[in-house]
């Protein structure tokens, strides 16, 4: 028959190959690798040819006789067939596994498969694996890899059977097998743990895809429309496809993972530090588990804030406490937030745990700790206010007074930079009117300028005086006033006072960069109106300002308000003359050649007095 051909050319074959290879080695040649190779195909062939016949007692006659023909050469130093042989035995033993999981997954029943003995063929691939592990005169990297074949399948025979089952089933036997894993692979002495390595990630995936599961049904229950729930409303939704109580297990048993594996790659940190992430990863576990059952909102809220306070008093001055009091804190705030009495009540646990971490010696993440305990607390005045009663426009005063408060209290960069978004948030949250936007925004400018002063610090005072600017100008907008000088006086005017404040305060500072800003903007705006209309009262008050300007200047001996003044009034008076349409054209033609005619004659003289003039701008402060 065909299969009988093939047992018999391929033991031809091997025969004749290896003793070629063996006679080669007396000779000057010294190997003839063509010859063990096909000494190694015609081992191939002849098990196929079993195989063929015997199917699985044949796979496992191929991995037998594979390994047997391996010790055989490499005793007899053929070396590429001890190669071939091996890559033989490994071929058949993968087909024996592949034919054992078969038979399991097409068994009708776990029971069934263990009474007619059907899973024999995984029992033998985990004899040979293991027997091969215990063999102490093969290299250590090839026990490993026999140990954790042997593993691999052994998960692989557990998990089959029960694809039938529910998926609790599925679930409870991937748990057993994944600790068994998990705890071989931390306990194992020296480099065995890697044998565990194979069952570790089957296991994890089978268990964490169910686990994943539950947690997304955990998180569809839970989420819901900010504060749109009572606070003894149920949770709803579908019921979960598998029991609850494998999420804390399994997420336990996926830290332990991480913990495995950072220990086979030798950077394990000590079994203590794995408290606090224990502690955190079991309560976000029992929270989804609780959120899984037809319970109240508020069990889920009160297990992750303890949770938090549990992980700070255990991690303080650790970085493991700081990011599980984030996560847990962030959660019990998520979760809370469909309820406001719960929102508030999750929001007072976190910013406590914010101000904590904050005050707290060698606590990590301080200044993180510090924004976050603004933020919060502004999201706790916000919410109390609501339960209050309190009408929106004022939750935003109330926000503003309490962080303004604590900026002044302590004035930290942390505080400072958290406070400005939050109170934006805040007003875009409440969306006032004009007319409350600049109280807002006055009371805001206010507590700045006041930390300003108090602090010495002059880059406040200047944010606060532009809080109090457009906090003036939204409410001048908001009555109707379209007079361009009253919006820019009143900031020339404190700009002006701030350039005095400066000279007095420094004898070298000059009127240049003081005053110049301040007087400016006192006329450069009127300027640009009276262009638009030039014979109107403004357009005389503002040359008489120029000229009163340029007095003072000549008094007192200070250039800015003399180039200031000067400047404009000569721009007004050149924007006027256009305009004196009632003098005839030969009136004007003979007033410009008369002036011509006197410069070109006095040319000299003026040029002297130019620079005259210009040493005494020079000379003024």
């Amino acid at each position: 028959s065909a299969d009988a051909f093939l047992i018999l050319l391929g033991s031809v074959l091997a025969v004749v190959g290896a003793a070629t290879g063996v006679l080669a080695q007396q000779r000057p040649v010294r190997r003839l690798a063509a010859a063990e190779v096909g000494a190694a195909i015609g081992l191939l062939v002849a098990v196929s040819g079993w195989v063929a016949q015997q199917t699985a007692s044949g796979e496992l006659f191929g991995v037998l006789i594979g390994l047997a023909v391996t010790y055989t050469s490499r005793r007899a130093r053929l070396v590429v067939l001890a190669v071939g042989a091996l890559a033989t035995a490994g071929l058949w033993w993968l087909a024996l596994v592949a034919e054992g999981l078969s038979r399991e997954y097409d068994a009708p029943a776990t029971a069934a498969l263990l009474g007619r003995l059907e899973a024999w063929p995984l029992t033998a691939a985990v004899v040979v694996a293991t027997a091969l592990a215990g063999v102490t005169r093969l290299p250590l990297p090839v026990r490993l890899l026999a140990a954790g074949a042997g593993t691999t399948v052994v998960a692989l025979g557990l998990l089959v059977p029960t694809h039938d089952d529910s998926a609790t089933t599925f679930a409870v036997v991937g748990l057993l097998a994944l600790g068994a894993a998990v705890a071989g692979t931390l306990l194992a002495p020296g480099r065995w743990g890697w044998a565990g390595l194979g069952a570790m990630a089957v296991t994890g995936v089978s268990v964490g895809t169910v686990t994943a599961a539950l947690l997304v049904q955990a998180a569809d229950r839970l989420a819901a429309e900010p504060w749109s729930e009572e606070i003894t409303d149920r949770l709803s939704g579908p019921d979960p496809f598998a029991s609850p109580l494998v999420v804390v297990p399994a997420l336990l048993l996926g830290l332990g993972i991480v913990a495995g594996v950072l220990r086979l790659l030798g950077v394990a940190p000590a079994p203590r530090t794995w408290l606090v992430p224990g502690v955190a990863v079991g309560v976000v576990g029992l929270g989804s588990t609780l959120a899984l059952y037809d319970n109240p909102r508020w069990p889920v809220v009160a297990a992750l804030a303890a949770g938090a306070v549990v992980a700070w008093l255990l991690g303080r001055s650790t970085t493991s406490g700081a990011v599980a009091v984030t996560v847990l804190a962030a959660g019990a705030v998520a979760t809370a937030s469909p309820s406001d009495w719960l929102t508030a009540g999750a929001l007072a646990v976190a910013a406590g745990l914010a101000f904590a971490i904050d005050y707290a010696d060698r606590a990590p993440a301080r200044l993180a700790a510090a924004a976050a305990s603004v933020v919060l607390t502004a999201g706790l005045l916000w919410t109390g206010g609501h339960l209050a009663l309190m009408p929106v426009v004022w939750l935003p005063v109330l926000v503003i007074a309490t962080l303004g408060a604590m900026c002044l209290a302590r004035p930290v960069p942390a505080y400072e930079l958290a406070a400005a978004p939050t109170v934006v948030l805040a007003l875009t949250a409440a969306q006032p009117s004009p007319s409350w936007l600049a109280f807002h925004l006055t009371l805001a400018g206010v507590l700045v300028s006041a930390s300003g002063l108090y602090h010495r610090r002059p880059e406040l005072g200047w944010i606060g005086s532009g809080l109090l600017f457009v906090a003036m100008w939204l409410r001048l907008a908001d009555i109707g006033v379209t007079t361009v000088e009253a919006y820019t006086l009143p900031l020339a005017a404190a700009l002006t006072g701030f350039g005095l404040y400066r000279m007095c305060r420094d004898e070298g500072a000059g009127t240049l960069s003081t005053l110049t800003a301040g007087l400016s903007l006192a006329v450069v705006p009127s300027l640009l109106v009276a262009f638009t209309d030039p014979v109107s009262p403004r357009a005389l008050l503002l040359g008489l300002g120029c000229l009163a300007m340029l007095a003072a200047g000549a008094v007192l001996h200070w250039s800015a308000p003399v180039l200031v003044g000067a400047g404009t009034g000569l721009l007004l008076v050149l924007w006027e003359a256009g305009y004196a349409q009632m003098l005839p054209q030969w009136v004007t033609i003979g007033l410009v050649g008369t002036l011509l005619t006197v410069v070109g004659v006095t040319w000299e003289q003026r040029l002297r007095e130019l620079r005259l003039a210009m040493g005494y701008v020079r000379s003024l402060r």
